[in-house]
């Protein structure tokens, strides 16, 4: 008696699928950040609603810090909504997270650039320190300034890890194997 496979069968791959990994990852990422940017929002908000007056400039910086932290809420929970659409095989989702994903490098690659362009400004300002207070308050500096660095250095890399990830996703999603694993739009 023959076997009867159906197209959808033969579209899905045995096995490991990378790519649905990285979905998952950055899923994960984006709720981290959506976690961490709630959170943020909600101590401005609580520094906003306080009794202690604030000049108008620390309240314009408060403002300005509540857009951003409410811009990046809603750009994380988009990417938590498309992603899952992706790991859902939802045939809407994947042109979608191909876009969002050549957005997410290019800003990357923006905020790389100026993670290092603030390397070269803590360097800087490390020399200017040192040179304007007494030896016993050096060692505060060169301590704080190696811990700033460390920082900058390490989100740097991450950086670096993302952007070819992120453009290799953005490329497997766009490959004919992968798409026919995507259920088509109704």
């Amino acid at each position: 008696m023959p076997v009867v496979v159906s197209p959808a069968q033969l579209a899905r791959p045995r096995g490991l699928i990378i790519w649905r990994i990285v979905v998952w990852l950055l899923l994960l990422f984006s709720a981290a950040c959506c976690l961490v940017n709630a959170h943020h929002l909600q101590l401005v908000w609580g520094q906003l609603q306080s009794p202690i007056p604030m000049d108008v400039g620390s309240t314009d910086a408060l403002h300005r810090m509540i857009g951003w932290d409410s811009a990046y809420l809603l750009t994380a929970f988009l990417l938590i909504i498309i992603s899952a659409g992706c790991i859902l095989l939802q045939g809407w989702a994947r042109p979608v997270m191909r876009i969002v994903l050549v957005f997410l490098v290019i800003w990357l690659a923006s905020r790389g650039w100026t993670q290092v362009q603030g390397l070269h400004a803590i360097q800087a300002n490390e020399i200017t320190l040192q040179s304007q207070v007494q030896t016993t308050a050096i060692a505060a500096i060169e301590q704080n300034m190696a811990a700033l660095r460390r920082g900058y250095q390490f989100a740097l890399l991450i950086d670096l890890l993302a952007l070819p990830l992120l453009l290799w996703l953005s490329w497997k999603l766009g490959k004919p194997a992968v798409r026919a694993q995507f259920r088509k739009r109704r």
